[in-house]
């Protein structure tokens, strides 16, 4: 899979989310601003993706069934990829839980399309892999 995208010249973007209407509906979003995106309904096979691909940001969702977002979190953060954690339950305690574990933001739902491309966009620069 990386030397597929390492043809592509894009940023990669691993989105992570159970509601399949919302995971439509982010893949859309991003690949129309021109990022390439691989989609997953659940955090343990965006665990072994990360492991195993490059990529520029991570968006995930944090209530998921089986591992929740910030679980996963710790994981993700061994790939060196930036994490974007979103949830329709806000509160400060979520926000600065996966603050503290080292999310770059954090995103209360429903997410405006200009607010997640900006959020992408800020998280992939400051991604530590280099842009192809």
């Amino acid at each position: 899979l990386n030397a597929a995208l390492d043809t592509l010249g894009s940023r990669r973007v691993l989105i992570v989310e159970d509601d399949l209407v919302q995971l439509a509906e982010y893949t859309r979003t991003l690949e129309a601003a021109e990022y390439w995106t691989v989609a997953v309904d659940n955090a343990e096979a965006a665990v072994i993706l990360a492991e195993n691909t490059r990529f520029d940001a991570i968006l995930t969702d944090n209530l998921l069934p089986g591992m929740s977002g910030l679980q996963a979190l710790v994981h993700f953060r061994k790939s060196g990829s930036p994490v974007v954690v979103m949830s329709s339950q806000f509160g400060s305690e979520s926000e600065k839980d996966a603050l503290l574990l080292g999310a770059k933001s954090f995103l209360k739902k429903p997410v405006s399309p200009e607010r997640l491309c900006r959020t992408i966009r800020h998280a992939c620069a400051e991604s530590d892999l280099p842009l192809r």
